[in-house]
């Protein structure tokens, strides 16, 4: 515990001597500013102008007031809620906007880790670095499942509008994202069902991860480096350069990580061993776990290519490769509650935008292995997503139609046992192809009332139903510092390869002698998950630099699905066929999020954030086993049940004290209730969390920083996950160096 006094006193020597040895803040010359430079100030560096340089940018924007002007910079811009640019304030829908800034300030490692910045997210850690996220929750949606169904299958991932989605059987792999945080511009999380706009699968929300892009023509390079405890280790370098309308960016990353503990949980008596004990548990447990300490290893580089003559043509291309291994929850069907995943994929991404006509269209393709060592889980992968649409303005009516056309294709035939029918998942190379027709409108009688509809219909190739969603959307401007929206919408998740073309079989003699079989079986009639919501907002400025959110939110879903098997025996066979089949299950969501945001001055700034949420599950019919041994008791329930997986509560601070030019001190909480976990191993207490995390930085010359970077700087070391890890302090020491 001594570590943690000495950064204590390292920071008040810190905080005292701030002001001392802090120089004046570099010159800057407004009046050569262009207006792309402009709109890209931060906040700190408009607190830092004059009265005179504000009223030089006020004219040189051609604004009415400095308030307009603070307005545009305070208030930041989004356009993931309707499409198009505009600013977060006016926003119809429930979004959050996480700039580079913010991230840089908190002192977030990866994506996850940035996301605890956002009020609608829950945000939990597995094993060092590895995270789940869900918007609003609803997560472990049929409950009494195994592990492998409680990844996010509902919540849509996007890097500039190319969706990031694991097929396979729904959710995000983090690690597998070929960027990190240092790439990023900023990132807009829209909250609620989406599909009308983005597609299948944004059930609870969006997250619209938005990369950076040069901003000036100089030649640029920027690196970060970070070393701490538990041997993690990041790195980044990226070099930029502007000419006129063209650009160019490259970029790599790299970042390791290992786990706070060496033992494993063992589901055979849930006792924790460790690890030089699993060959004694497990037969290949070289093979599962040849590094026992690795939590997470994955390096990335993406290139981007860019025109744009800021009129009516832009071009923007894009290509990365990505190559990851970490050791997180995922499998619980064999002894050990951890498992470890590796993926090694490329992926080329194109966008362009021609007098309102936008087109975009990616590729990625690659290897992953999503439980190293399990047989079956290992495949080749290629998605294509394509996106073809048209603003069309009549005066105060927008006409936006649209069509897109997505495909995925697994193929795991170059790794299976030739001598055993059926043994892999697939034995075959399977796809799933959607085509899809959407049409957005927007209509605007007068400056202060909009009216937005939006309908989309996807016809898959399983299942054969279409599926159609819609959103509406009503806004009012009541002043200018005041803003209301309603929105009902309807969305629905899409389909996955597990469901909808799983075909294994298996057999081995037991121990009494009898040979089981387990066969499964795909269901190419299985229905999508859909969700119904309806959502009252209110957003209020007290004063300029003062500004208040309401969210109220009901949340209707139905048509989930789960894992059903029957047994029979046949003479000295056993015989478990399973499939996955609908349930009658209906989820009940009611909820507000609450947010206050602050700006004192140049030195403080707050952000406050919280959401509470009751999530009621009807027609619920489930059979479960508790305890072990002697002590089993079978436990049936099927009535409405209250859903304890998703906390009641969450929420966050964040709190950013700059004493001078030179330093500052970032402080967030991230905070959770407690929660129970219910899955076929029982039902685990997760209990409620605080995390502070904390970074202090020195800039020493121009924009170079040297910093202190703490996450859960008090080390509660508390589970954040079922069978997980401990999660323990990470303490690191960074260098960030511009050029």
């Amino acid at each position: 515990m001594g570590h943690k006094y000495i950064v204590i006193l390292l920071l008040l020597v810190f905080a005292l001597t701030g002001e001392s040895l802090a120089q004046q803040p570099d010159s800057t010359a407004v009046k050569d500013f262009t207006q792309e430079e402009i709109q890209q100030l931060t906040r700190d560096q408009l607190l830092d102008l004059s009265l005179e340089e504000l009223m030089t940018l006020v004219k040189k924007l051609k604004l009415s007031s400095i308030e307009e002007l603070y307005q545009m910079v305070l208030n930041p811009v989004v356009k993931s809620a309707s499409k198009k640019e505009e600013q977060s304030f006016k926003s119809p829908l429930s979004v959050s906007v996480i700039t580079k800034e913010e991230i840089m300030q908190s002192g977030a490692l990866n994506i996850p880790e940035a996301l605890r910045l956002s009020p609608e997210l829950i945000v939990r850690q597995k094993t060092n670095g590895n995270y789940d996220v869900h918007i609003r929750g609803n997560d472990n949606v049929p409950p009494g499942e195994y592990l492998f169904d409680s990844e996010n299958t509902i919540s849509l991932v996007m890097i500039d509008g190319r969706p990031v989605y694991n097929h396979f059987q729904g959710g995000t792999f983090w690690e597998a994202l070929p960027i990190t945080v240092d790439d990023i511009q900023k990132i807009e999380v829209v909250a609620g069902p989406a599909t009308a706009l983005y597609g299948p699968n944004a059930v609870t929300g969006v997250i619209n991860i938005l990369t950076s892009r040069p901003q000036t023509d100089e030649f640029r390079v920027h690196s970060d480096f970070q070393y701490g405890n538990a041997n993690s280790q990041k790195a980044y370098l990226s070099l930029e350069k502007g000419y006129e309308r063209f650009s160019t960016r490259i970029s790599a990353n790299y970042q390791h990580r290992d786990r706070f503990q060496d033992d494993y949980l063992n589901f055979i008596d849930y006792e924790y061993y460790p690890s030089d004990s699993l060959p004694s548990i497990i037969n290949n447990a070289d093979e599962r776990y040849p590094e026992p300490m690795l939590a997470l290893n994955n390096q990335g580089i993406n290139l981007n290519t860019r025109y744009d003559n800021n009129k009516n043509l832009m071009l923007d291309l894009s290509v990365g490769a990505q190559k990851s291994s970490i050791q997180t929850i995922y499998l619980d069907i064999n002894n050990l509650s951890l498992s470890r995943r590796e993926s090694e994929m490329q992926y080329v991404s194109f966008r362009g935008n021609w007098h309102g006509l936008k087109a975009s269209v990616s590729y990625d393709q690659g290897l992953q292995d999503n439980a190293v060592g399990y047989y079956g889980y290992k495949y080749d992968i290629g998605n294509l997503n394509s996106t073809l649409e048209y603003d069309l303005e009549l005066g105060i009516f927008t006409l936006s139609p649209g069509f897109s056309y997505t495909e995925s294709v697994f193929d795991d035939t170059p790794y299976l046992n030739q001598q055993s029918e059926k043994s892999g998942l697939f034995n075959q190379r399977v796809v799933l192809s959607n085509t899809a027709y959407f049409i957005r409108s927007e209509l605007n009688p007068t400056e202060k009332i909009r009216f937005i509809a939006a309908v989309r219909m996807d016809d898959y190739n399983l299942p054969e139903k279409n599926y159609w969603t819609y959103q509406f959307v009503s806004s009012f401007m009541v002043d200018e510092k005041s803003h209301l929206r309603l929105v009902y919408s309807r969305a629905n998740r899409g389909p996955f390869m597990y469901d909808y073309h799983v075909d294994h079989r298996s057999e081995y003699l037991n121990n009494d002698g009898f040979t089981e079989i387990e066969r499964f079986i795909p269901n190419v009639d299985l229905q999508l998950v859909v969700m119904d919501m309806l959502e009252f907002g209110f957003r209020h400025r007290l004063r300029e630099n003062i500004m208040t959110d309401f969210s109220f939110f009901y949340h209707k879903a139905h048509d989930f699905s789960n894992n059903v098997t029957t047994v029979d025996t046949v003479g000295q066979s056993i015989n478990y066929l399973s499939t996955i089949k609908n349930s009658d299950l209906i989820s009940r969501q009611l909820g507000a999020t609450v947010r206050f945001n602050y700006v004192m001055n140049k030195k403080f700034s707050m952000k406050l954030f919280a959401t509470g949420q009751l999530t009621v599950l009807e027609n619920l019919n489930l059979d479960y086993v508790l305890g072990s041994g002697e002590n089993q008791n079978l436990i049936t329930i099927n009535s409405d049940f209250i859903h304890k997986s998703t906390p009641s509560m969450y929420g966050g601070l964040i709190l950013n004290y700059a004493p001078s030019d030179r330093w500052n001190i970032n402080t967030n909480f991230y905070r959770y209730g407690k929660q129970n976990f219910f899955s076929i191993d029982g039902i685990t207490k997760i209990e409620s969390k605080t995390i502070m995390n904390l970074k202090t930085s020195y800039r020493f010359y121009k924009d170079n920083h040297i910093y202190f970077n703490a996450r859960n700087f008090l080390d509660n070391s508390s589970y954040e996950f079922p069978f997980a890890d401990k999660a323990r302090g990470l303490y690191m020491l960074g260098l960030n160096l511009n050029f």
